[in-house]
């Protein structure tokens, strides 16, 4: 699995894989299996762009400055150490 960040509303997702610099957008509406990306469509621009500003919102209060997109943080992200395959 790759490295993600993304943020949800009740109708959509957006997600950004860090390391292939990939996004992704989902209307969970009407595709709530995820199927169908709609980043490239035409339409979905003012949506991308909306998450994408709440997306960096969130990492700015967060005080979220990437320094975890090459490792895990220590302890993992829920407090337990991060597995090792």
């Amino acid at each position: 699995m790759q490295p993600h960040i993304g943020v949800r509303t009740l109708t959509h997702k957006l997600i950004h894989f860090n390391k292939i610099d990939q996004w992704e957008l989902y209307d969970l509406t009407v595709d709530p299996r995820e199927k169908r990306n709609l980043i490239s469509e035409p339409g979905q621009q003012a949506k991308v762009a909306e998450l994408k500003s709440r997306l960096m919102a969130l990492k700015k209060e967060l005080g979220d400055e990437d320094q975890f997109a090459d490792k895990p943080p220590p302890g993992g992200v829920d407090g337990q150490p991060a597995k090792r395959p």
